[in-house]
């Protein structure tokens, strides 16, 4: 098996165009890539929560061909052969609740910033009208009184 290259080196090496050819290997459970440089072939290796490296393993074709896109490797070879679906993919449950926080925040942030927006185009229009705190309050007063005398009468 080749040895492993970590995601800098490769795209420093795709920076200086230095990759001869790429391949995408299909394997149980996923996708290997592979590098071709020089006379060398590595692996593109990840690193796990614990802080080690391993080969890094693509779940879908889709995904190992957009990685390649996005760090400038457009043409590459797909071998198949080795393909295996996986059967035993871990399940993520609370995955559904931090998507459904996450559309919910979006939501509120949509709706807060057209808010503000609103309130600032208002406040640029030069036929709004300004009122000061004294006004503001005597309004209030004069609102509590009128309940206040509602009230009353329906005692």
């Amino acid at each position: 098996m080749p040895e492993l290259i970590p995601p800098t080196a490769l795209k420093d090496l795709v920076s200086a165009n230095a990759i001869r050819s790429a391949m995408v290997i299909g394997e149980k459970g996923g996708y290997l890539v592979t590098i071709k440089y020089g006379r060398a072939e590595r692996v593109i290796a990840a690193r796990t929560r614990e802080g080690l490296i391993k080969r890094r393993l693509f779940r879908s074709l889709n995904a190992a061909s957009h990685y390649l896109r996005q760090i400038g490797v457009a043409r590459y070879e797909v071998d198949e052969t080795g393909y295996e679906e996986a059967t035993d993919r871990p399940k993520r449950p609370d995955r559904s609740a931090a998507l459904k926080h996450a559309h919910e925040a979006a939501a509120y942030d949509q709706w807060f910033r057209g808010e503000v927006a609103q309130a600032l185009k208002e406040a640029d229009d030069p036929k709004t009208r300004w009122r000061t705190s004294g006004e503001v309050m005597a309004s209030v007063d004069a609102k509590l009184a009128s309940l206040t005398k509602k009230k009353r009468k329906a005692v």
